[in-house]
């Protein structure tokens, strides 16, 4: 072996090394320290699957557990449909309500238990009626894939009822998406790829890729101009931003309309169910204008609506206590507990 040689078996060696290291940091962090990620819960590496028409879904009999640790010990089950939810039922007699929405419906850092669907499903709401719910909440889906969901059937569920889980964010479009989607597309396989992508989105995949995409990302924080504590404000900032654009709610509004439209041909009653968030309950007149712009909307064109801000701004304790720790958007179990409570209460007065 001439000298080259030896000098590229060895820069080999190294680089073998380095990912050995970076592996067994990557899986002591995630798997046997289980610290914080920058989520806080934290979604498990190999949650998420492509979909040809939703873009993505959670992978269909998936195992796994929050990776944050404090929520490590929280399971999470997909059932065969690519839901957190048991298996469906699609020859159910009873009451079937649908939930679509985003995280806050797939109960992001609580327990399936401890969630405003399985908490409405116990309750004994129904009539008399045996009561099914049916949690379709995929995290950071937003009203655009609510739409490709009724476009889709709701997956020949055949639901007695639709309750759209509306967070205000749920206003970006599907290619604006800066989360599982475009994480799918960077790390997903091709047959077109060559072999260098393709080895290097392989690479994207192990403990080392995402150990490595986790501590970019911590730095990118630590560099920015808002300390980590007023992530949640700039976030509800930008959000009332993209509310403000003309643009933005127009494209919004006609996608409401067309899921109105196509859901009173199936004679399928349905309401959305308005999300309140922890800044604008603690800065009622700095964020008002998302929420009292698409109520003005709702009323306007006769759209049924259940708005649980009241309820959350009722509550007599420390407002912090109804969202995850660090969290705006996230409801703890108190909060998933006043959600169910009110959407009880509308939906008894839609099914009079």
């Amino acid at each position: 072996m001439g000298r080259i040689g030896k000098k590229l078996a060895l820069a080999a060696i190294w680089l073998l090394f380095i990912f050995l290291l970076l592996e067994g940091a990557g899986f002591a962090f995630f798997n046997l320290l289980k610290m914080d990620t920058v989520t806080r819960y934290g979604y498990p590496a190999g949650l998420f699957a492509p979909h040809a028409e939703l873009g993505y879904l959670y992978t269909p009999g998936f195992r796994g557990k929050f990776t944050g640790r404090a929520y490590g010990d929280i399971d999470i089950a997909i059932n065969e449909h690519g839901f957190r939810d048991d298996s469906f039922n699609t020859a159910s007699e009873g009451l079937r309500i649908a939930i679509l929405g985003d995280s806050v419906v797939f109960g992001a850092g609580v327990e399936k238990s401890q969630r405003f669907t399985e908490q409405l499903e116990s309750s004994g709401f129904g009539a008399g009626r045996n009561l099914e719910v049916v949690n379709l909440g995929v995290n950071s889906y937003t009203f655009t894939h609510y739409l490709t969901l009724a476009k889709l059937n709701f997956l020949n569920l055949k639901p007695d009822v639709v309750v759209v889980g509306f967070t205000l964010n749920d206003i970006a479009a599907i290619d604006e998406d800066d989360g599982p989607a475009r994480q799918l597309a960077k790390t997903g396989l091709s047959a077109h790829d060559s072999a260098l992508t393709r080895a290097r989105k392989a690479l994207d995949r192990t403990y080392a890729g995402l150990f490595i995409a986790e501590l970019k990302t911590r730095l990118r924080m630590a560099a920015a101009s808002k300390p980590q504590q007023d992530y949640h404000t700039a976030w509800m900032r930008s959000v009332d931003a993209q509310w403000k654009k003309a643009s933005e709610r127009l494209r919004l509004f006609g996608e409401i309309a067309e899921f109105d439209t196509l859901l009173k041909q199936r004679q399928t009653p349905y309401l959305l169910l308005l999300f309140p968030e922890l800044n604008t309950l603690l800065s009622p007149q700095e964020f008002a204008y998302p929420r009292a712009t698409l109520r003005a909307y709702l009323d306007k064109q006769g759209i049924r609506y259940c708005d649980m801000y009241d309820d959350f701004a009722a509550y007599s304790g420390d407002k912090h206590a109804l969202f995850l720790n660090s969290d705006s958007v996230h409801f703890t179990p108190a909060g998933h507990a006043l959600a169910a409570a009110r959407l009880r209460v509308c939906l008894s007065g839609m099914l009079k």
